[in-house]
C-alpha cells in the first residue's frame, strides 16, 4: 500500500479538528460545508470520528485513555446528591456542555443552578484552561438579563459551576401554547439584545475574531475558528489561495493587524494561562515572537489594534476587570515595553494610529455612549469628538484625510484637516448599509478599507444551509464616492 500523501492527511486532521468538539447533531452540517463533493475525505473523517481520536496520534490515544478511566472514576451525580454544600433538588437541562440542576446552597440558604461539566472539559488541560478563563470572564458580567456566575468548584472528580438561578418558564414551553404577542416578542428581542451588547463590551465573544487587508490590498489575514479556539489563516485574492499561518487552535490565535511596510502580522494568542502579542514574517517563515504577555491576573483579554506608521510600535486593547478596555502601545525597538496610552474607568478601544503618526483615532463610552474620538499623541494634545450619539470602530484612510466608523448600521466617512497642533473635523455621511455594523467587538475589526479608501472587505452572515453557503455572493462596494456624488 503507497504511503498516505502528507497534505491529505494534514486536510483529514483539519476538518477532524474543526468538528471533534461539535455536538453530533451539528456534525453532518459542518462537514457538508468543509468535505463539499469530497466525499472521501467525508468517510475518512467520520471513520475517525467513530472511533474519537486524531489520525496519526499515539500520544493522543494515551491520553484520550486515561481521560476515558478518569472520567469512569468520577463518581456519577444524581437527584438528591450534595456537592460540596450544594444539594441537588431539580435536574433542568442538559445540553453540549454538561446537566443544569436546581440546587440549594447549604451555606447561605439560597437556590442556586449547578452546571455539571463533562469529564472531557476537565481532562484536557488546555481546554480546562481556556473554560476556566471564559468562567472568569463570563464572572466579571453583572447585567440584569445575564445569570451570575458564583464560582468553579471540584468536589470527587465532578467539575461544575455554581451559578444564579433564575425562575421561570422555558421558551418553548411558552412557545407550545400558541404564538407570542408582539409586544412580548419585542420585549424579550430587547433583553436578549442587551445583555449580548454587555457579553461584547466585557470582552465575551463566539467564533471567528477579526481580520485585516495587507498594505497592498491583496491578501488577507483572517482568524478563523476551529473548535474550542482559532488560528490564523492568510487568505491570497489574487491567486484564490488559502494557508495556514498559526498552528495551534488552543492556542486562540486571533486579531491579526498587518505591519505598515506588509513585512509582519501582529496577533494575539493564549499560552500557558496567559494572553500576550506575538510577530510573525507575513510569509509565514521562522517561528512568531512573543512581543508582549500579560502579566496581571486581572487581565483576561487582548487585541492587536494597529501599528505605528513606521512600525516601531503597537497599538493594543486590553481587557481588565478594574479598568475595563485601555489601549496601551507597545515598543518593538530598543528597550521593548509598553504603557497604557488611555486608561481609565470607562472604555477606550479599537486605537488607530493615523498614518503620520500624530494623531490617534480611538472609540469611548466616556458620555455613556459609544462615540469616536481624535486624540493627539503630541504632549497637551487636544481631543475632538469625531461622532455624536454613537459611533465606533474607526479606521483611517491612508493619507490620513478621511476616517471611517460604524453608526447605525451604516458605514461612515468624515474628513479629517489637520492645522498645525488642531484638527478641523468634517460633516460625518453615510457611505453604504452593514448590517454587522452593530455586531462590533472590543479586540478586533468586523472591517477593513483598502488605501485609497475606494474599497471595502466586511463580513456577511451567510445561510445556515450549506448549500446556500457555497453559493452565496461576496458583496465589495467600490466606487462608493462618485456613487454618493450629486
Amino acid at each position: 500500500m503507497p504511503p498516505p500523501d502528507p497534505a491529505r492527511w494534514q486536510r483529514v486532521r483539519d476538518v477532524f479538528a474543526a468538528v471533534a468538539d461539535l455536538p453530533a447533531s451539528d456534525r453532518p452540517e459542518r462537514l457538508t460545508d468543509l468535505c463539499g463533493s469530497d466525499d472521501a475525505l467525508r468517510h475518512e473523517v467520520e471513520s475517525l470520528l467513530s472511533h474519537d481520536r486524531m489520525p496519526n496520534d499515539p500520544i493522543g490515544d494515551l491520553v484520550g485513555a486515561a481521560a476515558h478511566a478518569a472520567a469512569e472514576a468520577a463518581r456519577p451525580v444524581r437527584l438528591g446528591d450534595t456537592l460540596l454544600h450544594y444539594r441537588l433538588t431539580e435536574r433542568i437541562g442538559e445540553g453540549g456542555m454538561g446537566i443544569v440542576w436546581r440546587a440549594v446552597d447549604e451555606t447561605l440558604g439560597r437556590e442556586v443552578a449547578i452546571k455539571v461539566l463533562p469529564p472531557g472539559v476537565g481532562d484536557d488541560p488546555r481546554r480546562l484552561a481556556r473554560f476556566e478563563r471564559e468562567a472568569k470572564l463570563l464572572a466579571s458580567l453583572n447585567h440584569t438579563n445575564i445569570a451570575a456566575i458564583f464560582s468553579l468548584h471540584v468536589d470527587a472528580g465532578v467539575r461544575f459551576l455554581a451559578m444564579e438561578y433564575v425562575p421561570g418558564e422555558e421558551l418553548a414551553t411558552r412557545l407550545a401554547r400558541g404564538r407570542l404577542p408582539l409586544d412580548e416578542v419585542l420585549r424579550v428581542a430587547r433583553q436578549i439584545a442587551e445583555a449580548l451588547e454587555e457579553a461584547h463590551e466585557r470582552g465575551v465573544v463566539h467564533r471567528d475574531r477579526g481580520f485585516d487587508l495587507s498594505p497592498d490590498g491583496t491578501t488577507i489575514a483572517a482568524h478563523r475558528h476551529d473548535g474550542d479556539g482559532g488560528d490564523v489563516w492568510i487568505i491570497d485574492t489574487a491567486r484564490n489561495a488559502t494557508s495556514r499561518f498559526t498552528f495551534d487552535a488552543a492556542q486562540d490565535n486571533s486579531s491579526p493587524a498587518w505591519s505598515p511596510d506588509g513585512d509582519r502580522i501582529a496577533f494575539a494568542s493564549f499560552r500557558d494561562g496567559r494572553w500576550g502579542v506575538h510577530v510573525k514574517p507575513a510569509n509565514g517563515t521562522g517561528a512568531d515572537t512573543r512581543a508582549f504577555e500579560l502579566q496581571e491576573a486581572g487581565a483576561l483579554s487582548i487585541g492587536p489594534m494597529s501599528w505605528s506608521p513606521d512600525g516601531t510600535s503597537l497599538l493594543f486593547a486590553v481587557f481588565d476587570r478594574t479598568t475595563q478596555w485601555d489601549l496601551w502601545r507597545l515598543w518593538l525597538t530598543g528597550r521593548v515595553h509598553a504603557e497604557p496610552v488611555l486608561q481609565t474607568d470607562t472604555f477606550e478601544r479599537h486605537g488607530q494610529i493615523s498614518p503620520d503618526g500624530r494623531w490617534l483615532a480611538f472609540m469611548s463610552r466616556e458620555t455613556g455612549t459609544n462615540d469616536t474620538y481624535v486624540l493627539g499623541l503630541a504632549p497637551a494634545a487636544g481631543k475632538w469628538a469625531v461622532s455624536s450619539g454613537g459611533g465606533t470602530v474607526p479606521r483611517w484612510r491612508a493619507d490620513g484625510r478621511e476616517l471611517y466608523y460604524l453608526a447605525g448600521g451604516r458605514m461612515m466617512a468624515v474628513d479629517i484637516t489637520a492645522r498645525g497642533d488642531a484638527l478641523s473635523i468634517g460633516v460625518p455621511v453615510p457611505l453604504f448599509d452593514y448590517a454587522h455594523a452593530n455586531v462590533t467587538h472590543p479586540d478586533y475589526y468586523p472591517y477593513a478599507v483598502s488605501r485609497d479608501g475606494q474599497r471595502f472587505l466586511v463580513t456577511r452572515e451567510l445561510p445556515r444551509d450549506p448549500r446556500a453557503s457555497r453559493d452565496a455572493p461576496v458583496i465589495v462596494v467600490t466606487q462608493w464616492a462618485q456613487a454618493l456624488a450629486p
